[in-house]
């Protein structure tokens, strides 16, 4: 099952699946095997993955992955094509309501990636505590000149 770090790389995996996948007309459509994998080793070179503050290891397969998802029961898997070889399979988000939870942790994912790449941007500018200030004192320094 999905267990500590795996927890959050398939969370992104997820997230992403629901949202690269999805059309205007069709929100969950079939999407084979092949793309699922492409998505996985973009996801692995990406700046997503390093973000989760965590030191994976990316041993996990595209099949592994979406395997544990279908376990949960967030992605429904076809197996009809070519008796259920690995590599003819389709996956689909399983229900209306999963993919909206996909859409919500992009979303959330998307934020917490931007707030890094801010705080990395502004991490020259000197803190507070370095101006030898702290939060209670700038608010006890308030405006008391009254004109």
């Amino acid at each position: 099952m999905i267990t500590g770090e795996s927890s959050n790389i398939s969370s992104l995996f997820f997230a992403s699946f629901a949202v690269v996948f999805s059309r205007e007309e069709d929100l969950r459509p079939w999407v084979p095997y092949e793309s699922a994998k492409i998505l996985w080793e973009q996801l692995k070179i990406s700046n997503y993955v390093n973000d989760l503050g965590q030191q994976t290891r990316y041993t996990m397969s595209t099949h592994e992955l979406l395997e544990n998802l279908r376990k949960i029961g967030v992605v429904n898997v076809d197996m009809r094509a070519n008796f259920g070889k690995i590599e003819d399979r389709k996956y689909r988000v399983n229900h209306d309501l999963m993919w909206q939870y996909g859409r919500q942790c992009a979303s959330l994912l998307n934020q917490h990636h931007r707030v890094l790449n801010e705080s990395k941007v502004y991490s020259w500018l000197p803190s507070l505590e370095f101006l030898g200030l702290n939060y209670i004192q700038v608010e006890n320094q308030k405006d008391t000149t009254k004109i």
